[in-house]
């Protein structure tokens, strides 16, 4: 029986720089078809007369992205805001400041500020000035819950 020699693999594949090249290259690829898309907003943004009509007297129900869960606010038409999660109390008033839905918490003292959009019957809140998504609406209401 005559014994078959393995094949020889040409002496470049072992070559440390072509490896290495090799290699980074690969990985290059690799990383590059991991990265999420970028984030885009979706949907049509709201003007400021749209946001304060979203908002004026509505109650609004919703998800938050991150899996927080599921939230429900009711924006009166005096500016006041109310929250489900403390049995509809008052927590904090609602306004439109340079066309974005802001939020004054008394509890925490935040004002966070969010630009809406609309795509398909659903509102989007966006951190202002990027296309982070925060939350999006299942429901909006237009008859009090007070």
């Amino acid at each position: 029986m005559t014994r078959k020699e393995p094949r020889q693999l040409p002496p470049s594949f072992f070559c440390p720089t072509i490896g290495l090249m090799v290699l980074r290259f690969v990985l290059c690829l690799a990383f590059l078809f991991a990265l999420p898309a970028q984030a885009e907003t979706v949907g049509q943004r709201l003007s400021a007369d749209e946001v304060t009509h979203l908002l004026y007297g509505a109650t609004l129900y919703g998800e938050y992205v991150d899996g927080r869960p599921d939230w429900a606010e009711q924006t009166a038409a005096t500016g006041q805001l109310y929250d489900a999660a403390h049995d509809w109390e008052e927590v904090g008033q609602w306004s439109v400041v340079n066309g974005m839905a802001c939020y004054q918490y008394f509890e925490t003292g935040n004002i966070p500020c969010f630009d809406v959009t609309l795509y398909e019957e659903r509102y989007y809140f966006y951190s202002a000035g990027s296309d982070e998504l925060v939350a999006v609406t299942t429901r909006v209401e237009r008859e009090p819950i007070m």
